[in-house]
């Protein structure tokens, strides 16, 4: 498959790789080219514009300066030669002002703040404005204002807007008081029309500087430029100012990116389509294969009723028939299996609880307490009472499990024989954590347990019992149970609830009066194997059955099973088993 996706995409890469390469080229030398004629036009504009305010400049100084032209005071006319003087100089600079459309106004001003031309010009907000204010401490020659606001004019007569100025000084020489200035204004909302718009196209960013390097215009996003920018400059001819256009690089070359884009775009898609089209030909040929694989695979993990539905006569279909033949014998082996194994358990927990027949054996002790009542005898009657009540809950057999309470209910019946029978000559403390009491334990493990302790470790009866049956973890019961009594060798203890050979040979071979061997597997016989067998049995093998002893240093049994409790009704809550 990936062979033939290669064999597809290679000729679409090397194709799509040649197109880039010449495309890209030519367009950016296209954009190129466009970025600067851009440039090249804004400067033939903004000279025009200025050549224009020249022109008007030049024919107002002309008229001044003839000496014809009676001179102008600066003062408010005081006869009507002065005043006849005043309205011809304000209709030639009204004639000159719309010589231009974008001339806003011609006016000539004084110190004295008299004004020709305009009336609607206000003196007093045209000298505190920053640009007429930055002219007077930079020069005394022909000045060129950088972009401002018009905010000398009066509002309701001329919009507001922005503008560029011109500035020259006047004198005597001019037929006009010392320290005047010819103002010629224009507006520059075309010219910034034009920025915006070369701004918004390129992607560049403008700054313009005048004759004394002041930042005139600049973009408004403020960008530093950078090492890799394409940069276009030009200069004005009228005005000296420099024009300089920065553009990223990554603009610059934005249009051969979405080339390349493309390119590589369709040459993926291209490859897609080729691989989806091998893959479908290629599932065509080992679906079938891939099923029986799957099929096979969930088989091993445990899901026995896999079938495959036979779909030809070929040979995968042969293989698919002798697998679903093979699955279902596999199948029916299993269960079968875990028949004979669950009767087997079945057969070994009923062998442990029918070892006596309970009927006979409680209508025999019935018979006995009540001949020793009559008798008078009180001691008899009060063991009997205990032994009965002991054999009742041992040998319920409809219940294999009970609560840990009840079990040791049977207990204190079990420990109330032995102070009859030894006195009060031994101890037996019991600890268990209350929320415990309703776990489940099987029937008539306890008594095994403390049965070894009184035949075989104490000495009639003397000695110290300790029982805790606590939490281990949150799902796991841990049950221990200590005596100070005589003790044995723990080797002779194999821990999985069967005695060592050596330890049974001692059992069977033993006397009466044997020695410590015998006694060893008295005490770590049947007793102890069967109760190991019944957790197991009940609670799964991962039950722990732990057996530690010393001679004449005592001995402590450790059982550890999961945790499970009575439902409310009084049923075990089977819950699998915990490893």
């Amino acid at each position: 498959m990936i062979y033939f996706a290669i064999s597809a995409f290679i000729p679409v890469l090397l194709l799509g790789l040649s197109s880039y390469l010449q495309s890209s080229h030519f367009v950016q030398a296209q954009f190129g080219r466009y970025g600067e004629h851009a440039v090249e036009q804004m400067r033939i504009l903004m000279d025009e514009r200025f050549q224009q305010m020249n022109l008007v400049a030049a024919s107002v100084i002309a008229y001044l300066a003839d000496p014809q032209t009676a001179p102008l005071t600066g003062q408010d006319p005081v006869s009507y030669a002065e005043l006849e003087r005043e309205r011809e100089i304000g209709q030639v600079l009204n004639m000159l002002n719309h010589s231009f459309p974008s001339i806003i106004s011609t006016n000539i001003i004084t110190q004295s703040g008299k004004i020709y031309g305009s009336n609607l010009l206000q003196y007093e907000n045209l000298i505190k404005s920053d640009w007429w204010q930055s002219m007077n401490t930079l020069t005394k020659r022909r000045y060129w204002s950088s972009f401002h606001d018009i905010d000398y004019y009066n509002p309701y007569s001329i919009s507001p807007g922005t503008a560029i100025s011109l500035v020259i000084p006047l004198d005597e020489k001019y037929n006009v008081p010392a320290d005047s200035w010819l103002l010629v204004d224009v507006r520059a909302e075309p010219i910034l029309e034009i920025f915006r718009s070369f701004e918004e196209d390129t992607g560049a960013s403008l700054t313009i500087t005048d004759a004394f390097d002041r930042i005139v215009y600049q973009t408004g996003s403020g960008r530093v430029p950078q090492d890799d920018d394409i940069v276009w400059t030009t200069q004005l001819k009228t005005t000296g100012w420099k024009i300089r256009a920065n553009l990223p690089y990554a603009v610059f070359n934005r249009s051969s990116s979405v080339i390349l884009q493309n390119t590589a775009f369709f040459a993926a898609l291209s490859f897609i389509l080729s691989l989806l089209a091998a893959i479908v030909f290629a599932s065509l040929v080992s679906r079938r294969l891939k099923r029986l694989n799957q099929s096979m695979r969930d088989f091993g993990l445990g899901r026995m009723d896999t079938k495959i539905e036979v779909s030809a006569a070929d040979e995968i279909g042969q293989l698919e028939k002798r697998f679903n033949t093979m699955s279902e014998q596999i199948h029916m082996l299993i269960q079968d299996i875990e028949r004979k194994e669950q009767a087997k358990k079945e057969a070994e927990l009923s062998a442990l609880q029918y070892q006596i027949n309970p009927h006979l054996l409680f209508n025999t002790l019935n018979s006995i307490q009540w001949k020793a009542r009559l008798a008078g005898d009180r001691d008899v009657p009060r063991m009997l009472y205990h032994l009965t009540a002991m054999l009742q809950n041992n040998l319920n057999i409809t219940e294999p499990l009970v609560t840990i309470r009840k079990e040791l209910e049977t207990i204190e019946h079990f420990l109330e024989i032995q102070r009859s029978r030894f006195g009060a000559v031994f101890t037996c403390e019991t600890k268990i954590e209350e929320d415990l009491e309703d776990g489940l334990i099987p029937r008539m493990s306890l008594q095994p347990l403390f049965e070894n302790i009184f035949f075989h470790a104490f000495t009639d009866g003397a000695g110290r019992i300790q029982l805790e049956i606590a939490r281990d973890g949150k799902d796991w019961v841990r049950l221990e149970l200590v005596d100070d009594g005589a003790g044995f060798p723990a080797a002779l203890w194999s821990g999985d609830g069967r005695l060592p050979s050596g330890a049974q040979e001692g059992r069977q071979g033993g006397t009466q009066e044997g020695g410590h061997d015998q006694h060893v597997a008295r005490r770590g016989g049947l007793g102890l194997a069967n109760v190991a067998g019944r957790f197991k049995l009940h609670f799964g093998e991962s039950c722990e059955f732990q057996l530690h002893s010393e001679p004449g240093r005592g001995s402590k049994v450790t059982i550890r099973w999961p945790l499970r409790k009575e439902d409310g009704h009084g049923q075990a809550d089977q819950r699998p088993d915990r490893g």
